[in-house]
């Protein structure tokens, strides 16, 4: 039963985020062409449009980190790591996610420090304070944690069966 809570649970967050990251891409498609036809055709602009486009971009950016991390598709050079077998290729896939759980830690207790300083100041087009803006920075770190406990439990469960790993 566990084996298959595990494939479920990542189903179902990869397709809450790709929904998600559709939904984002598509309201930006929508709003730069509609923005386009407004300003080519109609004379009509509006200043605020490439502040949010640029910031929902941003935004679909940094959710995307923990979607990579889960499906274990983000950077990384596995020449050597498919090499090893056993107690190694764990030892070396927790090292692993271990590393990026500190990186994304680090950025997210730096994230909360630059809110701080700079969130109050008030944005040109969308007129509201960039620290709303702004939190997509811990969010997504938080979420891409999340991810990185999950890809840890699960690097664990496919990793640690030693013996069957000696054998390939």
């Amino acid at each position: 039963m566990s084996k298959k809570k595990g494939p479920l649970v990542i189903e179902k967050l990869s397709k809450f985020y790709l929904n998600l990251g559709g939904f984002v891409m598509g309201m930006i498609a929508v709003i730069v062409m509609v923005t386009v036809i407004l300003r080519y055709f109609f004379s009509i602009s509006f200043i605020w449009v490439e502040e949010f486009v640029t910031y929902a971009f941003i935004f679909s950016t940094f959710l995307g980190l923990g979607i990579c991390i889960i499906k274990n598709e983000h950077i990384a050079v596995d020449y050597l790591f498919d090499k090893l077998t056993g107690k190694k290729k764990l030892f070396v896939s927790m090292f692993n996610n271990i590393v990026v759980m500190i990186v994304l830690s680090v950025i997210l207790a730096s994230s909360f420090n630059w809110i701080d300083a700079v969130g109050n100041q008030i944005s040109d087009g969308l007129r509201v304070q960039m620290g709303h803006v702004y939190i997509i920075m811990p969010a997504s770190m938080v979420l891409a944690l999340i991810c990185s406990v999950i890809r840890m439990v699960l690097d664990y469960k496919e990793y640690s069966n030693f013996k069957e790993l000696e054998e390939e």
